[in-house]
């Protein structure tokens, strides 16, 4: 990836959501937020994972009685697998309770990555059909909801068992497509790879309703869980923050940053340092 040849303005705590999977995933959802806020950060983006025993309504009071902004909640990802009308069913009453509550937090977006493969299912081309005709179902409900569905390709390495859309330019095609209440997620984990990622980001202006950032080892150990601090891998993250910038994304940056060994530290030493990485190496 070549290195950036225009220099990008600093970036802003007010620009940094906190996507709390980079917290870990044990803490009780309230003392991460609090972390948050008693270090200047407004804006996160939790996982229904973060519920904790109080459930989601109990999350949603959380998150608003701060007056934090929420820039989207993680995640919609049981079309893939749905290959009997049960499952497919379930995937619908699962995805409308995500579009629910995150329209009750006021988050802006719904992480989608459709799914990956079922136990017994050997065909992508199946799975790719059925995240796309479910992506058409949810639709109508997400736009009734005031969300939107942001559509997110997963690294290759994820296809299989979390997310089967496959690239931007896949994302790209089904939001142009279904039009309002879609667009692509850009994250540099999941992307940097692609060697037409700049040509696609370049054709998504308008579309962009969300871009994260985190860096990628080498070696890495753990095919989820073992995402870099920015700066610490090889993504040039500055170039591809400054392809983004280029289509008109104005929004918040998500430090997406999933890794058993950052999530051990305190709260207090962690926040801290993703603050200074953000700052310096995006």
């Amino acid at each position: 990836m070549s290195t950036n040849p225009l220099p990008l303005a600093s970036l802003k705590l007010d620009q940094l959501s906190m996507n709390l999977i980079s917290l870990g995933t044990e803490r009780p959802l309230e003392e991460m937020l609090e972390a948050c806020i008693r270090h200047g950060i407004r804006t996160v983006a939790p996982w229904q994972l973060h519920y904790g025993e109080s459930g989601a309504r109990g999350a949603i009071n959380a998150i608003r009685a701060r007056g934090l902004n929420v820039t989207t909640l993680c995640r919609m990802s049981l079309f893939g697998p749905a290959d009997s009308k049960m499952m497919w069913q379930q995937a619908l009453d699962e995805g409308k309770r995500v579009l629910d509550e995150a329209a009750a937090m006021g988050a802006k977006t719904v992480t989608f990555i459709g799914g990956g493969l079922p136990v017994s299912g050997k065909s992508i081309l199946d799975v790719r059909s059925r995240i796309r005709d479910g992506l058409s179902e949810i639709l109508p409900y997400a736009r009734s909801a005031g969300v939107v569905l942001a559509l997110e390709p997963l690294h290759p390495m994820c296809v299989a068992d979390r997310g089967a859309i496959g690239t931007l330019q896949v994302a790209l095609d089904w939001a142009h497509e279904l039009g309002e209440g879609t667009g692509v997620l850009v994250d540099t984990y999941n992307q940097w790879w692609d060697p037409a990622l700049e040509q696609v980001i370049k054709k998504s202006e308008g579309r962009i309703v969300g871009f994260q950032v985190s860096d990628w080892l080498v070696p890495t150990q753990d095919l989820a869980f073992d995402r870099g601090m920015m700066g610490d891998g090889i993504i040039d993250i500055p170039l591809i923050r400054s392809w983004v910038e280029s289509t008109g994304y104005q929004d918040p940056i998500e430090v997406e940053i999933l890794s058993h060994r950052w999530s051990k530290l305190s709260l207090d030493e962690l926040i801290p340092l993703i603050i200074l990485r953000f700052q310096s190496a995006c």
